[in-house]
C-alpha cells in the first residue's frame, strides 16, 4: 500500500508545532508564575509556613532586625596595618 506522501510531513509539522509551544509554555512558566510575588506569598499561606526554615536566613533576619549591628568601629587603615603586623 503506497504511503500518503503528506504524512510524513504532517507529523513533522506536529512535531515543530509541539516543540513551539513548548517553548511558549516554559516562557510563561519562567517569568509569570515563578517570578510572581503573590504565588509566593500564596503558597507560604498555604503551607502555614511564618518564619524561615534555613539557618542562614533566620541569622540573617535577626541581623537585619538588629540596629546595632555591625558594630561602628572607629578603626582606620593604620590600625589595621599594625594589628596585621603584630600577627607576623
Amino acid at each position: 500500500r503506497p504511503e500518503h506522501p503528506w504524512g510524513r510531513w504532517k507529523f513533522r509539522a506536529t512535531l515543530l508545532v509541539l516543540a513551539f509551544l513548548n517553548m511558549i509554555a516554559a516562557f510563561l512558566v519562567e517569568h509569570v508564575v515563578v517570578e510572581s510575588a503573590w504565588l509566593k506569598r500564596a503558597s507560604h499561606f498555604v503551607l502555614n509556613k511564618k518564619e524561615p526554615k534555613n539557618k542562614f536566613k533566620i541569622i540573617d533576619k535577626d541581623m537585619l532586625a538588629d540596629l546595632e549591628w555591625p558594630p561602628n568601629s572607629q578603626h582606620n587603615w593604620r590600625d589595621y596595618q599594625a594589628f596585621s603586623s603584630s600577627l607576623s
